[in-house]
């Protein structure tokens, strides 16, 4: 896929503003033949397959469709906004950007900044260090003039920043964490034949998450809701491949040199082994990474939902992440289709089968 499809046709799906109906979403799942629904909290679920016999093999494709955001915790008689991020925000990667809010009837825009410390008679040039010091110029000169633009105290914010293709295979953008995974799930959708799937008794289910950079809270209200036999998960991970990064440290992970499949914590590893040994078959590039102990995302909470669900987290590098100018590589994209597609249209059965009964395909 090129960087000007992504930006037009997948990017848009997956808008910041959390109290607004996915509308464009759940018309394009719809349009796919997909059964759909959307729960209290504005989880989105899609099923595909749902002639896959009496005794299908119940596969999850999960990905959280929130990103990192900000809201208003005080307004000021001057008109300046305090906030604070909604998940793990940056400081530093958020000085000097773009925020939009909400408002009554049309968005308003604000300059995030912070009083520098030579007005305050220090000498030393520091930045904040935390978001007390923090506050969004919205260009208003009092708290009334905030006010009637539709904003208050709880008002969700976002960064502004325009997408934009900055070589032939990559993008920048604020919310490419997670708007790409969504976007990896949407295309495998649109690319796997129905027919095998039926023919391998596949019922696909597709979860598209909320609260995932808030503590994940979506994700542990969503996975009651499903019966699951095998789940992928997709999410962003570090790259590692710049020059102030440290892959003796981190491990490498690289942009355009395919997916990361996660190793450690509670991941499959006999799923683990199966992606990896069909990648090879396929010849689809994959890197590997490894978490001692949690991964930080919602496969934390599937694999051990129901008594414990075999999973993996596929995850596509990103850098820059929780910025406003996050940047990847589509061939990543490309990568996790085809390697997720396969598998589907593979022999997924054989490999359920191997793990239950503790033994590698």
């Amino acid at each position: 896929m090129k960087p000007s499809q992504f930006l037009k046709d997948y990017y848009p799906l997956f808008e910041p503003n959390g109290d607004r109906k996915p509308d464009q979403l759940l018309n394009r799942l719809k349009a796919l033949g997909c059964k759909v629904r959307m729960d209290s909290m504005g989880n989105v679920f899609a099923q595909m397959g749902n002639d896959a016999g009496e005794n299908p093999v119940r596969i999850l494709l999960e990905a959280h469709r929130d990103r990192i955001g900000f809201a208003i915790k005080h307004i000021a008689k001057d008109g300046r906004a305090s906030i604070i991020p909604l998940g793990r925000g940056d400081i530093e990667g958020s000085l000097g950007q773009v925020l939009v809010f909400s408002g009554s009837g049309e968005d308003v825009r604000g300059v995030v900044s912070y009083t520098d410390p030579s007005f305050l008679g220090n000498t030393h040039d520091a930045l904040p260090t935390n978001w007390e010091e923090v506050y969004v110029d919205f260009g208003f000169s009092s708290k009334e003039e905030v006010l009637n633009a539709g904003l208050a105290v709880g008002s969700m914010g976002y960064f502004g920043s325009d997408p934009k293709e900055i070589s032939p295979s990559r993008v920048m953008a604020g919310g490419l964490d997670n708007s790409f995974a969504c976007s990896i799930i949407l295309s495998v959708l649109e690319r796997v034949d129905a027919g095998l799937l039926r023919d391998n008794e596949v019922r696909l289910s597709v979860l598209f998450a909320v609260n995932e950079e808030t503590g994940g809270q979506g994700i542990r209200a969503a996975i009651s809701q499903l019966d699951i036999d095998l789940a992928v998960v997709l999410d962003a991970t570090f790259s590692t491949d710049s020059p102030v990064d440290q892959p003796e440290r981190d491990g490498l992970v690289q942009l355009g040199h395919g997916p990361t499949l996660t190793f450690g914590c509670g991941m499959n590893p006999l799923l683990n082994r199966a992606f990896e040994k069909l990648a090879h078959e396929k010849q689809i590039p994959i890197q590997k990474e490894v978490f001692p102990k949690i991964t930080g995302t919602d496969a934390d909470t599937v694999c051990q939902a129901n008594g414990g669900i075999p999973t993996i987290l596929l995850s596509y590098p990103l850098r820059y992440m929780h910025t406003a100018s996050e940047v990847v590589d589509m061939a990543d994209l490309s990568s996790s289709v085809e390697l997720i597609t396969a598998f589907l249209e593979g022999s997924p059965r054989v490999v359920l089968k191997s793990i239950r009964e503790g033994a590698f395909v």
